[in-house]
């Protein structure tokens, strides 16, 4: 058995860049520049004129797990938020989804799933386009943004 000595000093070099990190694929980058931003872009130019604060947070992550998030505040609180995932590795790049929703009692509850509708929890990247997107957040946002208007 290795020596823990060993063990933390190899993790003390990968996290200092020692390590070479395989680059992002171009699909990758591409996916997010010109479907995921745009697509969260057009969910706040609708939503900004309603009174909610959008924040979009860039790409995050390393070679082989990237997100993107988008988050509806009003009233000082997150409404919903949603991150959109890319894992890649040997079968290629997919794409899934993280939502958090705040409830009426301000209680955060988040789940996964595929809001692309193709029938498989990860959906590969040449498959999803903006408008899937902007109709799937807003299917999602409408009954919290129609309970916060009664």
């Amino acid at each position: 058995m290795r020596d823990w000595k060993d063990k933390l000093r190899e993790s003390a070099q990968r996290r200092t860049g020692t390590e070479k990190i395989a680059p992002v694929p171009e699909e990758v980058e591409s996916f997010y520049s010109n479907v995921v931003l745009p697509a969260f872009g057009e969910v706040q130019g609708l939503l900004e004129p309603h009174e909610r604060q959008v924040v979009i947070s860039p790409v995050t992550g390393h070679s082989n797990k990237r997100a993107a998030t988008i988050a509806v505040l009003h009233n000082d609180g997150m409404e919903l938020e949603l991150s959109i995932r890319v894992q890649v590795d040997s079968s290629g790049s997919r794409a899934s989804a993280r939502w958090t929703v705040t409830d009426m009692d301000g209680h955060r509850s988040s789940f996964d799933d595929n809001p692309f509708e193709t029938g498989s929890f990860f959906t590969s990247l040449s498959d999803i386009t903006k408008e899937q997107i902007v109709d799937r957040f807003m299917a999602e946002y409408m009954p919290i943004f129609e309970r916060s208007r009664a």
